[in-house]
């Protein structure tokens, strides 16, 4: 018995998986602040150790999002399809959508056919 999925292996793609393989960076730690503090090294701006915390810190959401970027740059080329990432695809509409603000939320049903319930927060 095989469970081999030859068949999805590329040379560039990740194997399938749902556990977020496909968003580690399995880099060494060096080569990672390496690349992390070039850019600020060329700026003079961090000095020591405790710089570079505040540094990330302060920068988080940025690297954050400049790494999820550059995953999903990574990614592009294994997508079925050119379809936006925030597109809802194949995935079946919901049955109701759940509208909460500050105070109260409310179960409204927007499609009777549907499946599942979807919350949206104002």
């Amino acid at each position: 018995m095989s469970y081999s999925s030859s068949k999805e292996l590329t040379p560039h793609c990740p194997i399938k998986m749902a556990d977020g393989r496909a968003f580690t960076d399995y880099r060494p730690r060096c080569m990672v602040n390496s690349e992390l503090f070039a850019d600020v090294a060329n700026n003079s701006m961090v000095r020591s150790s405790y710089e570079s915390r505040i540094f990330l810190q302060e920068n988080a959401e940025k690297l954050m999002e400049r790494n999820r970027t550059t995953m999903l740059g990574n990614l592009a080329p294994c997508a079925p399809c050119a379809r936006p990432f925030a597109d809802q695809g194949t995935m079946y509409p919901q049955q109701y959508i759940v509208r909460c603000d500050g105070i109260s939320c409310e179960k409204v049903e927007v499609n009777p056919n549907g499946l599942g319930t979807s919350t949206r927060i104002y």
